[in-house]
């Protein structure tokens, strides 16, 4: 039982990982597309 409950532990530290991942990516997509926009 002990093994099912952290092998349930592991996935969704992986989920904010990724999760994490893809907000900076949307960041800085937003980030450069308002600098061509300034200009």
């Amino acid at each position: 039982m002990q093994f099912t409950v952290r092998k349930r532990r592991n996935p969704p530290a992986v989920i904010i990982v990724s999760l994490i991942d893809v907000l900076m990516v949307v960041l800085i997509f937003l980030m450069v597309t308002t600098t061509f926009r300034q200009q």
